[in-house]
This record gives C-alpha cells, sequence and structure tokens, in this order.
C-alpha cells in the first residue's frame, strides 16, 4: 500500500492573505509550492523575483527580442538573464529566479567507515545504556575522527532505526502512532494584523508570536498522518487537531489487514496543559501510552525526526507560554530570517516540508499492520474530548 502524499486539505487550496503579492505577478495561478516557497522568502528575494520574472515577461511580450530593453543592469547581467530565463522556461519555480532563496539544509556529514554500523550494533545490544554512555564509547573506540556531538547524532539515529524496527518497518503501518508538539520558528504576525503591510507588521516586531505544530506520524516508517498548527502556546487541543487531520487522511486508505489488531497510540502532555494529572489518568485509562515529564514534550519528535522536518528546525522550549533561557524568543525568530507570515502562510511552509519528508520515507512495499479506518477510530476516541472551538477555528483557517 503506498498511501497518498501530498494533497493539501481543503483549508489550505485557498491562497492565503499574504502571499497576494506572488498572486499578481505570477503568470496564471501559482502553484502551492510555489506559494510556500514565496511564503518563507526575504524581503530582498521578493524583490528579485519580482523584478526578475517583469523583466521575462517583458522579453517575452516583445517577442523576445533587445533583451537590454528590459533588464535592469545593476542586478543581473545578460548572460546570467539568460541563463535565468532558460531555467525558469525549464522549471517554473521561483528558484530559477532566485536560486538563492533556497534554504540550505544542514551540511551532509561523512562519518568514517564502519562506525554508523557501530553504532546500530551498540544501541543493540546496550539498549539499557544511555545515549551519552554510548556516544562516548563510539567515539573513544573510533579514536575521536568524529566529535561527540556528531557521534551522539549517530547514536540517535541508530536508536530511531532501531525503533522502527521493532515497531515494524515496512510491515508495521498505522500499528503505534505517536503525536507531539513543537514550536517551529516561524515568525506569525499579531493576531489582527493579517491584512497589514509588511512594513507595518515590522514595525510590531516585538509582538511576534511563535507557530506550534503537532504531528502525528507512524512510528514503523515515520510516515506523518496528520498535523496541526497554531499560535504559541501548545496544547493538547492541537494535539486533538492533529489527530483529526491523520484520522482524516487515514479513512482515505484502502488496505488490506487484520481487523483484530489494534493500533496503539502515545501521546506526549504540552507543559501548559491543565488538569495534568487528571489528563494523563484519563489518557492511560484509556490504553494510551503517555509520555510526561519536564523535557517530554518536543522529545518524541526530535527523537523521530533529528531535530527537523526538511528544513524546518524543531524548538520544543519556545511551544510553552513563557520561556526564560539564554536565547529569547525574539532572537531565535530573527535568526530564522523570514518574514511575519499569517497562519495560513506558515501551513504552506510545513505541508510543503511534510509532503517532500513523506514522499521520501515511504515505498510501494509498506503493508499496513491495522486497518486504516480502525487507526482513525482509536485517534478519534482517544483525542475527540480534547477537541475545542479555538483548535477547530484555527485549523480551518479562521
Amino acid at each position: 500500500m503506498t498511501p497518498e502524499v501530498g494533497e493539501p486539505s481543503p483549508a489550505n487550496a485557498e491562497v492565503p492573505d499574504g502571499t497576494g503579492d506572488l498572486t499578481s505577478i505570477w503568470p496564471g495561478e501559482p502553484p502551492q509550492e510555489q506559494l510556500a516557497l514565496w511564503a518563507g522568502m526575504s524581503h530582498a528575494h521578493r524583490a528579485k523575483a519580482s523584478k526578475r520574472l517583469a523583466a521575462i515577461s517583458a522579453y517575452e511580450a516583445g517577442g523576445g527580442r533587445n533583451a537590454a530593453d528590459h533588464v535592469d543592469p545593476d542586478d543581473l547581467s545578460l548572460p546570467r538573464f539568460y541563463s535565468i530565463l532558460g531555467a525558469w522556461r525549464r522549471d517554473r519555480s521561483l528558484l530559477s529566479l532566485v536560486p538563492q532563496a533556497r534554504r540550505r539544509a544542514p551540511r551532509a556529514f561523512v562519518p568514517p567507515p564502519g562506525i554508523e554500523a557501530a553504532a546500530a550494533q551498540a544501541v543493540s545490544d546496550e539498549p539499557d545504556s544511555s545515549l551519552e554512555a554510548i556516544a562516548k564509547t563510539l567515539r573513544e573506540r573510533f579514536s575521536g575522527q568524529v566529535s561527540l556531538s556528531w557521534t551522539r547524532k549517530l547514536v540517535a539515529r541508530a536508536r530511531r532505526d532501531l525503533e522502527r524496527e521493532l515497531a515494524g518497518g515496512a510491515t508495521g503501518f498505522a500499528s503505534r502512532m505517536i503525536v507531539d508538539s513543537t514550536a517551529l520558528p516561524l515568525p506569525l504576525r499579531p493576531v489582527g494584523s493579517d491584512g497589514a503591510s509588511d512594513a507595518e507588521a515590522d514595525d510590531r516586531e516585538g509582538a511576534f508570536e511563535w507557530a506550534v505544530t503537532a504531528l502525528v506520524w507512524d512510528a514503523a516508517t515515520g510516515y506523518v498522518l496528520g498535523r496541526a498548527l497554531d499560535r504559541a502556546p501548545a496544547d493538547m487541543a492541537l494535539h486533538a487537531a492533529a489527530a483529526s487531520d491523520a484520522s482524516a487522511r487515514l479513512r482515505g486508505m484502502t488496505a488490506d489487514a487484520d481487523p483484530q489488531v489494534e493500533p496503539v497510540v502515545v501521546t506526549t502532555i504540552p507543559l501548559d496543559a491543565l488538569e495534568t494529572l487528571r489528563m494523563m489518568a484519563d489518557l492511560s485509562s484509556n490504553g494510551v501510552e503517555v509520555v510526561h515529564s519536564s523535557r517530554a514534550p518536543g522529545s518524541e519528535l526530535m527523537k523521530a525526526f533529528d531535530g527537523r522536518i526538511g528544513r524546518l528546525d524543531f524548538r520544543p522550549r519556545f511551544a510553552a507560554d513563557a520561556f526564560v533561557g539564554r536565547t529569547t524568543r525574539a532572537e531565535a525568530l530573527a535568526k530564522a530570517g523570514r518574514i511575519p507570515m499569517t497562519l495560513a502562510e506558515a501551513r504552506l511552509i510545513i505541508d510543503h516540508e511534510i509532503t517532500a519528508h513523506n514522499a521520501a520515507v515511504m515505498t510501494a512495499d509498506v503493508t499496513p499492520a491495522v486497518m486504516p479506518e480502525v487507526a482513525a477510530d482509536r485517534l478519534d476516541s482517544v483525542f475527540r474530548r480534547y477537541v475545542t472551538d479555538r483548535a477547530l477555528r484555527s485549523e480551518h483557517g479562521a
């Protein structure tokens, strides 16, 4: 079975308010992928893209003659213009116009031969040892060829792969579903400012809010089944909205599986959750595995996805209502280098990254261990009581 990947939810099919300037310059209706790229671009990159697309449009409208009449020499040389023109005609992408607008993924690390296999063997042989202990032993064994921080990452990945294998791998799809939440470095405009200009939004920089997301994923494959995105803080209503999204996706899948197999649901509890002890007891009595501690929120996401989905880093500490640390919310958002955006634009960005992630992890040989409808029913039964008007209103773009 291959689940559908990449189809936007009905709420995301609409063009967000803040991307209207792209729809005004794009030839025809811009694809969702391009709207997501535009939402994540800086002011400078948007200005370059607009200028270059205008030059291309004028050049083509003039029959493809006298390029010098349409190109700003302070922006592009003629050879560079023709190169961008060729890329645009081939790819029809904002990245054809401004290649440097692509947000770089972390630099690929090539570990010494044998250390990845050694990490996998170590986590299999020492399941009760701490990540730190295994990482230090592994680093000493390889004579310090790898830094301790990288060794920790290798061990964490080995543990993640082992956990996916234990959950069934390609044959365990939907048997174990995990729900967790984190903040994302996406600066949101204050409520009521969605119609403001970028300059007006910049004047209120101190009021920018963090975006928080809850994800539901299949533990056996890492496939993201559902998501919800809102303003900080994260809460159980956000988890419930993500579970509802996952339920809808599961109900769109068809597969043969043992109808007697019951799926397992695992969830963290956000630190800002009210009546935490009562909530833990309630969930546990319903057969849910609850992960709870002062460090639990976001921890499952960090382990399962190496701390990021595509080019979006997870920032679990900022998902609470308040945070005091060496880096403030404002400083962390400034480092993100993104223009303040609406919730709809933020959803475009995370949906784009999730679609790419799902396409990379899902293969045609996946065999569900649980009937998709049964898995959907299980999510609904666990989280229905936590759905609130606030979560539903936000999830549908209000």
